[in-house]
């Protein structure tokens, strides 16, 4: 999933005429970092979605949708209603990891307020 995420991005870095130099720079990582995201390497994509979104301008949606996808029924069993839930499947999923995502630097954070705290 991470090489077709990559692929996506790197689709849409493209057609806004960006290099991946400046879009590591707007998202405050090394290049190198951001091709190993483009390359499909990494999946920390999920912790830079909400920059790169803003950045690149474009829905968290769009990363789950078939390139070319005109939403025909070419060779495709089920047609739209099935080709939907596939992709509303894929974006639960990411979702959820992102939620735990966070859930887990909120614990951290509280953790670390209670640090400081107890140093008052």
């Amino acid at each position: 999933m991470n090489k077709t995420i990559g692929k996506r991005i790197r689709e849409i870095r493209k057609n806004k005429g960006m290099s991946q130099e400046e879009i590591s720079d707007l998202l405050g990582i090394s290049q190198s970092t951001y091709q190993r995201i483009e390359n499909g390497d990494t999946n920390s994509w999920a912790a830079h979605l909400e920059k790169l979104t803003e950045v690149l301008e474009f829905k968290p949606e769009d990363l789950f949708l078939e390139e070319n996808n005109n939403f025909n029924n070419k060779g495709q069993t089920g047609g739209l209603a099935f080709q939907n839930i596939g992709s509303i499947n894929t974006i639960n999923s990411i979702s959820d990891k992102l939620i735990e995502q966070y859930e887990k630097r909120i614990e951290e954070l509280r953790k670390r307020i209670q640090e400081l705290e107890s140093k008052k």
